[in-house]
Parts: C-alpha cells; structure tokens; sequence
C-alpha cells in the first residue's frame, strides 16, 4: 500500500469532512423556510380587513417579518408556500377576529387547511375562493356568515371536510348538493351544514355524496321527506338530520347499506315516523 504524507493529502479529508459538519445540503442541518413576499402580503391583507382581534390572535402578522413563524401559519418544508392557517377559538368567553374575510387568501393557492371557526367573522364567502384548488380542510363554524354564493365550491374539487354550521347561510339544499355534486370523485368525508338557515327538501343525488363519513343538516328549516338514497352513502358513520320540519316514513330502504352507522338523529322532526319489519335486521 502507498502511504502519502504530503499536505493535500491531509487537508482534502479533514475539508470533504467540514463540508459535510458545516453545510445543510451535505449534512443533516435544518434549514428554516422563509416565507414568499406575495403571501405575506396576502397574509397582511386580511389582518387590515378586521375590525378587531380581541385576543391578540394575530399580533405576531407583522411587516418585515417572516410569515412562516406566525401565530396559526404553517408553511411547507420543501416550496415555502403557506399551506395552513388555523386560527380557530375554542372559547365562548373571547371570540378573538372580528370583521370580514378577505379576497386575498384566495391568491394562497397551496393553502389546503383553512380553520377560522369559533370566530365573530361576518359577510359572506369571497368568491374568490372559488380558486383555492389545494383547499382540504375548511372551517367556518361558528361565526356570522351569511348569504348563497355556493358556487365556489363547485370547484373546490379536493375538499375533504366542510364546516358551515352555527352561521346564518341561507338557500335551497338541493343548490349546495348540485355544487357540491360538480366534480367527479369528490373525496368529501364531513359536510356540516347544521344550525343555519338552509331549506327546501333533502334531494335524492345527496345519494351521490358516496365518501361521506359525517352529514349534519341538523338545525334547518328543511321539509318534506328523507330520500331513500341516503341508504346508498355505505361509509356513513354519522347522520343528524334533528330540528328540521320532515315529514313521511323511514323504512329499511332508508338504511340499506349504512353498515358503518353508529349515530343517527332524528328527534324534533314531529311528522316524522319510522316503520320496519320486526323481521329486519340492520346492516350496521
């Protein structure tokens, strides 16, 4: 074997081996993402749209700073796009934002969980979030939101889990169920429509909402009869359906194949009535 004792041979091994200490593409240091200017802006958009935090929710949104450190922001390790916001305020005592929802979320267009939910926000939904493609997870339960722009969902086509209730929407059922029906192979696991003012019948293509999980129309002013084909939503875990004006008889058609069922509410429905065969017997 030839031994070498010259310098370079020395020093090429201790600096391949410094490169690999020092360096975060060599080693296994973190390098910490820095935020994207335009979404910071967006960001900053939408605190100076409320009227008021009355908790300090958002106190860290500041200008010059670096938006993946904020309060309730969550940034991606990989492209720094903001892909989480979550300023939800479990909290009766202290409602924290108050005001309107801004446009300007919609230009975070790698936003896929969007969690405002026991807030006083008001107005209605910008539809500008209509163009919010990555968009998985929205909440808005809980606030003062009003109006019929239902649309927009009709191309938030990734959405998973949809929380509308407590707020004071108001349209027909079938118009939200159409919108919800426009994309192909929708992965919808939770619609929570409860405790507005939606109305009009329940429509057979909510059938069609096939990856349901949870479905919560309880609190409406909903009339007329439960369609057989909610008996065909075979994931469905959870359904309350209480508080409405429905009328007719539930039969076993109506739970054909909800072998995942485990809650079912019916109650304040006073024309309401349920008639199976002694002989049946439940597929959950």
């Amino acid at each position: 074997m030839k031994t070498c004792y010259h310098l370079p041979c020395i020093v090429l091994p201790l600096l391949i081996l410094s490169l690999y200490i020092f360096s975060p593409t060599l080693g296994h240091s973190t390098v910490r993402v820095q935020c994207l200017d335009s979404e910071r802006d967006a960001l900053l958009r939408f605190k100076h749209s409320l009227k008021n935090d009355n908790c300090g929710l958002i106190d860290s949104w500041v200008t010059h700073s670096d938006c993946c450190q904020w309060n309730g922001v969550t940034c991606s390790n990989n492209t720094s796009h903001v892909i989480m916001i979550d300023l939800e305020k479990d909290d009766a005592d202290c409602r924290c934002l108050e005001g309107k929802l801004s446009p300007s979320l919609a230009q975070l267009n790698r936003l896929s969980y969007l969690a405002l939910s026991y807030n006083n926000l008001e107005g209605s939904i910008p539809i500008e979030f209509r163009n919010m493609s990555s968009l998985r997870h929205l909440d808005l339960y809980e606030n003062h939101f009003q109006g019929d722009a239902f649309e927009i969902f009709s191309k938030l086509c990734n959405l998973e889990k949809l929380y509308l209730g407590a707020n004071n929407f108001t349209d027909e059922l079938q118009h939200v169920i159409q919108a919800l029906l426009s994309c192909e192979n929708r992965p919808l696991e939770l619609l929570d429509l409860s405790t507005n003012q939606f109305r009009g019948v329940v429509p057979d293509s909510v059938g069609s909402l096939s990856s349901l999980r949870e479905l919560h129309f309880d609190g409406n002013q909903l009339r007329g009869e439960i369609p057989q084909s909610i008996g065909q939503l075979s994931l469905l875990e959870k359904f309350d359906i209480s508080s409405n004006s429905l009328e007719g008889t539930l039969t076993d058609r109506h739970f054909s194949k909800l072998s995942k069922l485990r809650e079912l509410y019916l109650f304040d429905n006073k024309r309401l009535t349920i008639s199976i065969d002694s002989s049946w017997i439940p597929p959950f």
